[in-house]
């Protein structure tokens, strides 16, 4: 996600994989709006990397073709989905924020901070 005009949340990259670590989708997204603020720290996004990016609408039905009537694992899924447009059905969703088990005394770790803690794993180091 980068920050657009309006202080607003906007796609531009989508990621998916599946059940197996096999990459079904990763392409850089170019927003609608004028970008105010890439959050590169967090997104890995630049001005380079999405200069030559297909917008949403060019790639949404390859997105939504892939997700469709699939069990969708991730973290804090509502702001993907949002931003996706896409909003499938409870029981297809697996959203580790809102697992008991793997919360810190009931906050809801980061995406960072779980990968850290419970797979030794770092991210967002940009």
């Amino acid at each position: 996600m980068v920050m657009v005009e309006g202080n607003i949340h906007e796609l531009a990259r989508c990621s998916i994989v599946n059940y197996n670590g096999y990459v079904l989708f990763d392409k850089f997204i170019k927003p609608k709006r004028r970008i105010t603020n890439f959050l590169t720290w967090v997104s890995g996004v630049t001005p380079a990397k999405i200069k030559n990016s297909p917008t949403y609408d060019e790639v949404k039905d390859e997105i939504l073709g892939i997700l469709a009537n699939k069990k969708i694992v991730g973290h804090s899924l509502k702001n993907d989905f949002e931003a996706l447009g896409y909003y499938p059905e409870e029981h297809n969703i697996r959203d580790l924020a809102h697992y008991r088990q793997i919360r810190n005394q009931g906050k809801i770790l980061s995406l960072k901070k779980m990968c850290d803690q419970l797979l030794n794993f770092t991210i967002q180091e940009g």
